[in-house]
């Protein structure tokens, strides 16, 4: 049973991280992202699909989810975090073993 879909298309420039859900696109300035918290997904690099857990943490507070249930091709999930880690200049900062999370910001 599928609750709610929503097509999200994630986009980033020299100044902005884009986020359009079902055609309303939300513009953040890449100096309001604090940094995101996300699994490290390649830890579970034998796996060929994975859910996708992100979770942004913007200046004000505000806190943005991206979540998927169905699974999503692995390479796919990689390629997100590392393109945003390289455009938002984050670094691993806080590893949570217990849960595979990691906290990415400017160190």
């Amino acid at each position: 049973m599928k609750l709610l879909s929503v097509n999200v298309t994630l986009g980033i420039d020299k100044d902005y991280l884009y986020i359009k859900k079902n055609n309303k696109e939300e513009k953040y300035t890449k100096s309001d992202v604090v940094g995101f918290h996300t699994y490290n997904y390649d830890s579970v690099a034998t796996q060929k699909k994975s859910a996708l857990r992100l979770e942004i943490k913007l200046v004000n507070d505000k806190k943005i989810f991206l979540d998927s249930i169905e699974g999503i091709d692995m390479d796919i999930l990689i390629t997100l975090i590392k393109t945003l880690q390289h455009e938002l200049n984050f670094e691993i900062v806080e590893r949570n073993k217990f849960n595979n999370k990691y906290w990415y910001s400017i160190k």
